[in-house]
């Protein structure tokens, strides 16, 4: 048995919607439990008693944790992914939209390369280049100059110099209500009309 946790911090999602998401997740293959839930306490109890090893310093209500018990090591990894992919899913049930999920900076590079999205939503603090860096990297592509972008990140106020010399109009300070970013991201790429 495999089991990961993944806790990130300062993302928020509706409690209705995180039952959800982890209902799907126990149903993928392999699986044997799952569960995305804010890091509360009578969350962080229930956790325990389903028997998943919770370090839950320094964690609070504002922080996800994505958890899932598997058969192995690969299992685990792709529910991981799934439940970031179901989450994104949310935002493909907007009329018009269809978001695309990526976890790493030269993913979504690569990604760039195939398809010209109408928005880019990133987060400041990525596994080895900063969301900045990759807003930079993106940037130099002609193609993607004028794609608007929306950042999310827990300290706003740290990069705020940043954001202004790039001109990046929306920034949500983590936590954030996922309809706060939806609301966002119909006002920067509004759907084409059917």
């Amino acid at each position: 048995m495999t089991e990961r946790v993944v806790v990130r911090r300062g993302v928020y999602h509706d409690s209705v919607t995180l039952m959800q998401v982890s209902r799907q997740a126990e149903g993928l293959p392999g699986v044997t439990a799952a569960a995305a839930v804010a890091a509360t306490p009578v969350n962080l109890e229930l956790l325990a008693r389903q028997g998943f090893a919770v370090d839950a310093e320094g964690l609070g209500p504002n922080d996800l944790m994505l958890c899932v018990q598997a058969d192995g090591d690969e299992a685990a990894e792709a529910a991981v992914e799934a439940i970031g992919e179901l989450l994104a899913g949310v935002i493909n049930e907007e009329e018009g939209y269809r978001a695309i999920h990526v976890t790493r900076p030269s993913e979504a590079l690569r990604t760039m390369e195939q398809i010209k999205p109408d928005l880019l939503v990133l987060d400041v603090g990525l596994p080895g280049m900063s969301g900045l860096e990759l807003y930079d990297r993106l940037h130099e592509d002609e193609r993607l100059r004028n794609v608007p972008v929306m950042f999310e990140t827990a300290v706003s106020r740290e990069h705020a110099a940043e954001f202004r010399k790039r001109g990046i109009r929306k920034v949500f300070q983590k936590p954030f209500d996922l309809n706060e970013l939806i609301a966002g991201m119909k006002e920067l790429a509004p759907p084409a009309a059917a």
